[in-house]
Order: C-alpha cells, then sequence, then structure tokens
C-alpha cells in the first residue's frame, strides 16, 4: 500500500448520481432534444441573447459546423421562415444607416481606390457582356413609354434654370480630363467625303469593327484610327453611333486594336 501513498484514486468525486448522468448522456446520444419545435418565450431568448454576446467561435468550431452544413437541405418552410426572420436585418431589406454611420462610412472610404481603378475586362469577357446586353436589347420597357408629348414638350423656365445650376462647375473644354488640344475643331481632309465613307462601310460589310453590330437602319460612322482627321485613307474603320463615342478614351488602346485588325485583314502592311 505504500506504493499508492499520494496517489488520486481514479474514481475520486464520481458519484453514483454523475455516473448514472454519463450514462443517461450515452444511451441519448443522436437523439432528438426533447425540447426541438418548442418556442422560447421573449424572456428566455433575451438570456440566450446575452449569454452569447462576446462569445468568440473558435477555427475548429468553424470548421465542424461547416462540415455538418454540408449537403444539408432546407425545407420550402424553413426557408420562407428564414426569410420572415430576416426581414429588416438585412442591409438591403429596409434598412438605413443613421446620418452618424452615413459620416463615418463616408470619411472612412475618403481616398480609398476603387477595386477596378486602373484595370480593363479583357477583350473575351467585353465580347459576352455585349452579346448578352444584344440579346436583352428591345424587351426592356422604356422608362418613358406611355408619356405623351416627351418628345415635343418644352422645358420650363423653372426646369431650365434647374438643369443650368446642374451643369454650372461641370468640367469644361480645357478642364475636361478628355480634353485634346481641340483637335474636334479641325476640318477634315478634302477626300473625306460620302464617297469614301459608303466604300469604308462596303469594306466592313456594314459591320462595327468594335462590338460586332450590324448596320441596321443608320448609317455606320467612319472613325479615323490615328484620331488624325488630316489623314482619312487607309486606316479608317466603320464603328456603329456608341462604339464610335467609346473609343475616346483609351486611344492608344484601341488604336493598336484597331491597327492588329486591319494587318490580319492584310488592308495595311
Amino acid at each position: 500500500m505504500s506504493r499508492d501513498r499520494g496517489r488520486i484514486p481514479w474514481n475520486k468525486g464520481l458519484t453514483i448520481e454523475t455516473d448514472e448522468r454519463i450514462k443517461k448522456l450515452a444511451a441519448n446520444k443522436g437523439k432528438a432534444p426533447w425540447n426541438k419545435g418548442v418556442p422560447q418565450s421573449e424572456d428566455q431568448r433575451k438570456i440566450n441573447s446575452e449569454s452569447h454576446k462576446g462569445q468568440i467561435v473558435s477555427e475548429e468550431a468553424k470548421r465542424k459546423i461547416s462540415e455538418a452544413l454540408k449537403g444539408r437541405v432546407f425545407s420550402e418552410e424553413h426557408k420562407k421562415n428564414l426569410g420572415l426572420a430576416n426581414i429588416g436585418k438585412h442591409p438591403n431589406l429596409n434598412y438605413k444607416h443613421t446620418e452618424e454611420a452615413k459620416r463615418k462610412i463616408s470619411e472612412a472610404k475618403k481616398g480609398c481606390v476603387g477595386y477596378w481603378e486602373g484595370k480593363h475586362l479583357p477583350e473575351e469577357a467585353r465580347r459576352k457582356i455585349g452579346e448578352a446586353n444584344r440579346k436583352r436589347k428591345g424587351k426592356q420597357t422604356p422608362w418613358n413609354k406611355g408619356i405623351t408629348g416627351y418628345k415635343t414638350k418644352p422645358c420650363s423656365e423653372e426646369q431650365r434654370k434647374i438643369l443650368s445650376d446642374i451643369h454650372i462647375g461641370m468640367h469644361a473644354g480645357d478642364k475636361n480630363p478628355n480634353w485634346n488640344g481641340g483637335t474636334s475643331f479641325d476640318p477634315y481632309c478634302s477626300k473625306f467625303n460620302d464617297k469614301l465613307r459608303a466604300r469604308i462601310r462596303d469594306r466592313d460589310n456594314h459591320t462595327c469593327q468594335l462590338c460586332g453590330t450590324k448596320e441596321n437602319g443608320r448609317r455606320l460612322s467612319v472613325h479615323h484610327v490615328h484620331y488624325d482627321k488630316p489623314n482619312c485613307n487607309p486606316d479608317l474603320v466603320a464603328l456603329c453611333t456608341g462604339c464610335n463615342g467609346r473609343v475616346n478614351v483609351n486611344r492608344d488602346r484601341h488604336e493598336a486594336l484597331f491597327m492588329s485588325k486591319l494587318r490580319e485583314r492584310g488592308l495595311i502592311e
């Protein structure tokens, strides 16, 4: 017995009641809890909410929860209940920031650079987006449908004043970031006439060389690839009205794109 002196016996503190409780827990393992489906009172909900405040879920617990929820399919009734419970809680559902919160968010975002700043979508992505938009074109109801006299009704003096005040201070002329020294006022060369423009449209099969739109009721514009109006041949391409305005941004990229297409077609060396 001397060798056991100082050791703590294995059953110290283990009572018959504790042993029975362990057996009951083992027997009930995997069974649904007795209170499943029983609605809680408001007082009990408040107590549970207070008890969970400040608790931090460990990464191991998050992993186990994620594995337990994998493959779980919610019933339609469950989805409906979740939707009703979340009304007013989701940021996009009937939720409005206070003025103080708006001010703090504005201050926190000052000087931040957007995710797409300086980035451009690849040509393949642009093509897919363009095709999707063209399929939707004509299916959407215009905002002014049913409004009579929209095109002919003149603006009132009050509306003119409002529009004037809106445009005061806007960048114009040499203050605009796209200002290019006033080249839009340069005259075209004498060869840039209706006959030449018709020949370029025929050469390009009456198809926009940027988005691929076919000419439909409105003649395509003829664009100077190098943005050099006095020089009109052979670096000309046919563009739709939208693309003709769009190519004024990122000029170097569009110039290289059109030159590459002209070389592939064997129109220039």
